[in-house]
Formats: C-alpha cells, sequence, structure tokens
C-alpha cells in the first residue's frame, strides 16, 4: 500500500509538474485535487476492510490493516500541507467550506478522544 501511494504521488506530480509549466502554485492545487480522491477511495477501502474485519470476522486488527491506516493518514497529512499551501498564496481563497468540514472532523476526533478516556 505505501509503495502504491509513492507511485501514486510520484506520477501525479511528474504529470502536474509538465501540466502546470513549472508552478509550484498549480502543480500542488493539482496534488491536492488528486490527493482528495485518493484518500477518499483508501477511507473508503479500509472502511470495508474494517468491516469484515470486525464485524464478519470477528477478528482483530492486523498489522497490514494499521500499515494501511498509517497511509491513509499520511495522505491526510500530505493533503493539510498542500491545502495550506494553496491557501496562502492563492489570490482567491478557497471557500470557508474546507475549514467547516476540517474542523467539525475535528471536533470529532477529539470528542472520540475524550470518550475512549487513557489507556492503561
Amino acid at each position: 500500500m505505501l509503495v502504491g501511494t509513492v507511485l501514486f504521488l510520484a506520477v501525479v506530480l511528474i504529470y502536474e509538474y509538465g501540466q502546470a509549466g513549472g508552478s509550484t502554485y498549480l502543480m500542488l492545487k493539482s496534488l491536492h485535487f488528486h490527493l482528495s480522491r485518493y484518500g477518499l477511495g483508501m477511507a473508503l477501502a479500509m472502511l470495508v476492510i474494517a468491516f469484515v474485519l470486525g464485524i464478519i470476522r470477528k477478528d482483530d486488527v492486523t498489522p497490514w490493516f494499521r500499515r494501511g491506516t498509517y497511509v491513509v493518514f499520511g495522505s491526510m497529512v500530505i493533503q493539510t500541507v498542500s491545502f495550506i499551501f494553496v491557501e496562502v498564496t492563492a489570490s482567491k481563497r478557497p471557500s470557508m467550506g474546507s475549514y467547516i468540514w476540517g474542523f467539525f472532523l475535528m471536533v470529532g476526533v477529539i470528542v472520540r478522544c475524550f470518550g475512549t478516556g487513557p489507556s492503561a
């Protein structure tokens, strides 16, 4: 999964660099777009795998599933960095919807952290 992600990023960066005419802004804006689709696909795949492992097979987290989770998280970090760069350098700001969704999801993660409590 990690190798596939690195290859995906390399292909997108090489392709978009040529399309953007060397513009870092356009290249990262396009990378942000592609990573959003990639992240959604990976998250959906991980949801299906989690459902099969946890609900159908009544199994625990496997090392491969954990690695997949790290890959999804890493792509989200790259997505965030691309978004920040695009937001700071854009002449026209992205819509507030991005911020609303981002903070809404952050609140959900924080509430989830409170709900699980400290681990032993």
